[in-house]
């Protein structure tokens, strides 16, 4: 939002634990989402133990469902990955992506997008659960932590609109190159980096 708008002067109001900016000419507005845990000192992370091994390709199963998170705060678990036991997954409502695999974690893991999404290029090692922490490190000893978070009504179960049934379709081998193609646009904005396709017998659109 800062970066696209033009405006010299916003009009800065917090409330409902978020930042709220507006244009003060214009219509423009957007929010962000404060939290405490922001301000932490470093000596609030807690000490990791009972490191145990990253599964391999847990990290790319991380890189692969996290574009689905969206950036809508009003849905906190839509801004979030969720490792579960058997799978990792995200979803910002429109979109689910899920990646069915064995993590290794005993129990539902929530995380940040935005937090989790810098472990991707690092080859990790070792991870770790505390009560508010995920922790993952390398094999140099470099330990990346991000706040997990618990709700008491859990992360959303998207398994039911994972299992309907439908049509099997195959999907146009020019896809890819066309998509490619297409984001060369649509990357310029790279909070709302889409490309809307649809898909018709016979043509690509």
């Amino acid at each position: 939002f800062l970066r696209q708008n033009k405006e010299e002067k916003m009009d800065v109001e917090v409330k409902e634990n978020c930042l709220w900016l507006k244009e003060a000419k214009g219509s423009g507005k957007a929010y962000f989402r404060m939290e405490n845990e922001i301000l932490l000192s470093l000596d609030k992370v807690e000490d990791a133990a009972g490191w145990r091994p990253v599964p391999s390709g847990l990290t790319e199963a991380i890189g692969m469902v996290e574009p689905a998170a969206g950036t809508n705060e009003k849905i906190f678990a839509s801004v979030c990955v969720h490792l579960h036991p058997s799978w990792v997954e995200a979803s910002d409502t429109i979109q689910i992506a899920r990646y069915k695999m064995k993590t290794g974690l005993p129990a539902s893991v929530v995380v940040r997008r935005d937090a989790i999404k810098h472990v991707v290029k690092i080859p990790m090692t070792k991870m770790a659960v505390t009560d508010a922490w995920f922790h993952m490190k390398d094999k140099t000893g470099f330990v990346f932590s991000c706040r997990r978070y618990t709700d008491e009504n859990g992360y959303p179960d998207l398994t039911p609109h994972l299992s309907k049934d439908g049509d099997k379709l195959t999907l146009p081998k020019q896809l890819t190159d066309t998509l490619t193609i297409a984001e060369t646009f649509s990357k310029e904005n790279s909070d709302d980096n889409l490309v809307r396709v649809e898909l018709r017998q016979g043509r690509l659109w």
